[in-house]
């Protein structure tokens, strides 16, 4: 994790190896953090921050404009409505319970008291601001009392099992389920690949780290967006490998994953947050999903960055200097835009197109299905799942994208629109779909539900059910 105190500019709190104790030192440029590292000194993590089997989760949190989110309420109704709950580090906890930086016990109801869905992530850390299992008692029991239920938790800068365990289960609510309790790590300090054994930089080695995974419920990344945008793939960074690495290491366990997305430039000089945290946060979200590592839950979390809070929205497209404008657009990335993502076959727009149960065998039945994407702005990693199409032997069925068969992912958990094939806003994609009636004489009945959902694990937007007569047609 890394701190960065405004009151004093770019600094970072770095702590040498071998005795623990902290300095303060400049850090203006990413050559300077390296020779850091060649010196045995490794960049804290005072963070003031931060499974897509089913619908991902995000988060958002705001430290240094916090107050921001509480005057200007109106100004981020969406996400208010949508984000799965806040974030929230033990540093600003501890600005809770001393009353510094305008918070106090009644900031924090009032910050509850915005969300639609009153759920707090609560980060924790091994030791750094006096952290420990005390200190983890009290932040939840405030948050509690605020309104707040906290079903994941985190453990940055080191690891104790005891901390873990108390973290997971430490007053629960009555008829809440044990917490996730995960560590969180930097993916710049594994060289890319957690697997491996060489780090670059972290506190400690990956094998530690590695132990560190297995025995928590799941993965957290610490997310500054300036080594994101910066990562040359060489020395000291490699951010990106490093993050999709921690999130495929968890899912190979079962385990979920985290992913904070960060304003913060983290020294980085070619970074500028407020004009380009939007833009490099889409991109990150965009990587995860082009490179198969999306995580279960997205932390939206402001720290050390000099950038508004608000506003989420300009004429319903995303503000371009904001925390909130980031999880404006994730939630809408996921759950999709009303009105933007549609589904037709043939002319007009039938919802329900009729096949003759007695056609003669080798009838075939083609339909162009379009995909067709609205919004000016908004893309999706859309999915095409088809239920139906396997239920006698007198149909078959086959869906082609591009003379590509897809099939047997739209028949199965879904075909999904990434990469050189994700769903770019103002387009349209076209999907070939064939259905024949084979010389099968068992039942004729066929009811294929063709839908499109905006991103995995979410409802459809659109359907169209292929169908013999005296079937239903679908409800949207």
């Amino acid at each position: 994790m890394l701190r960065v105190p405004l009151v004093s500019g770019l600094q970072l709190e770095a702590v040498h190896l071998l005795s623990g104790r902290p300095k303060l030192i400049p850090m203006k440029y990413p050559r300077i953090i390296k020779r850091l590292f060649v010196q045995n000194l490794v960049i804290s993590a005072l963070l003031l921050s931060a499974i897509p089997v089913s619908a991902q989760k995000v988060y958002v949190g705001v430290a240094d404009q916090w107050n921001e989110l509480i005057i200007h309420g109106d100004q981020w109704q969406y996400v208010q409505r949508n984000a799965d709950g806040f974030y929230v580090n033990f540093i600003e906890m501890n600005w809770v319970l001393r009353g510094e930086h305008g918070m106090n016990q009644e900031r924090l109801n009032k910050t509850a008291s915005l969300f639609t869905h009153k759920n707090a992530y609560f980060e924790s850390d091994y030791k750094l601001d006096g952290q420990d299992e005390a200190a983890d008692d009290r932040d939840i029991d405030m948050l509690q009392k605020a309104g707040f239920t906290v079903p994941y938790t985190s453990l940055n800068t080191g690891w104790d099992t005891r901390r873990y365990q108390n973290l997971k289960t430490y007053h629960l609510l009555p008829r809440q389920t044990a917490r996730h309790s995960l560590v969180q790590n930097g993916p710049w300090t594994i060289n890319g690949d957690i697997t491996g054994n060489i780090s670059t930089g972290g506190l400690f080695p990956n094998a530690e780290y590695r132990g560190w995974f297995d025995q928590a419920d799941g993965v957290s990344t610490d997310g500054p967006l300036g080594y994101w945008y910066y990562d040359p793939g060489v020395g000291f960074n490699k951010m990106q490998s490093g993050s999709y690495s921690m999130v495929k290491y968890a899912h190979a366990q079962g385990k979920p994953a985290v992913v904070m997305l960060c304003p913060y430039g983290a020294g980085i000089s070619t970074y500028d947050a407020p004009s380009t945290f939007l833009s490099t946060g889409e991109d990150c979200v965009r990587r995860h999903e082009d490179n198969n590592a999306e995580p279960e839950v997205y932390d939206v979390f402001e720290y050390a960055t000099t950038i508004g809070a608000v506003p989420e929205q300009t004429n319903g497209v995303p503000a371009k200097n904001s925390t909130t404008a980031l999880a404006y657009y994730l939630i809408k990335h996921i759950k999709g835009d009303p009105n933007t993502l549609h589904l037709s076959a043939g002319p007009g727009k039938a919802k329900m197109i009729s096949l003759k149960r007695t056609a003669s065998p080798e009838t075939i039945y083609h339909y162009t299905i379009k995909i067709v994407n609205t919004s000016p702005w908004l893309d999706y990693a859309a999915v095409l799942k088809a239920t139906g199409g396997q239920a006698n032997k007198a149909w078959t069925v086959r869906y082609k994208l591009k003379g590509q068969d897809i099939s047997g992912s739209v028949l199965g958990q879904g075909f999904k629109f990434y990469q050189a094939i994700r769903i770019n806003p103002a387009t349209t994609t076209l999907v070939d779909l064939y259905i024949t009636r084979t010389a099968s004489r068992g039942p004729t009945d066929l009811r294929l539900s063709t839908q499109l959902l905006p991103h995995q694990g979410q409802p459809a937007t659109d359907t169209i059910l292929f169908a013999t007569p005296d079937v239903t047609q679908p409800h949207n």
